[in-house]
C-alpha cells in the first residue's frame, strides 16, 4: 500500500486455476497454442484523499 498526502493506493495479485472452475483450458492447432491453467489476476486501487 502507498500513502502520500493526497493519495492512497494498493496493488494486489493472485493466482487462480481455470480448473478449479470447471474451464478447461484452451488450446488450439494440435496444442501447438494453449492457454496454461493457471491465469495471474493483479489489479490496483487509487483514490485521492
Amino acid at each position: 500500500m502507498d500513502e502520500n498526502e493526497s493519495s492512497l493506493s494498493a496493488r494486489r495479485s493472485f493466482v487462480i486455476r481455470q480448473s478449479d472452475f470447471g474451464i478447461e483450458p484452451f488450446s488450439a492447432l494440435g496444442g501447438s497454442l494453449y492457454v496454461q491453467d493457471p491465469i495471474m489476476i493483479e489489479f490496483e486501487i487509487a483514490t485521492a484523499i
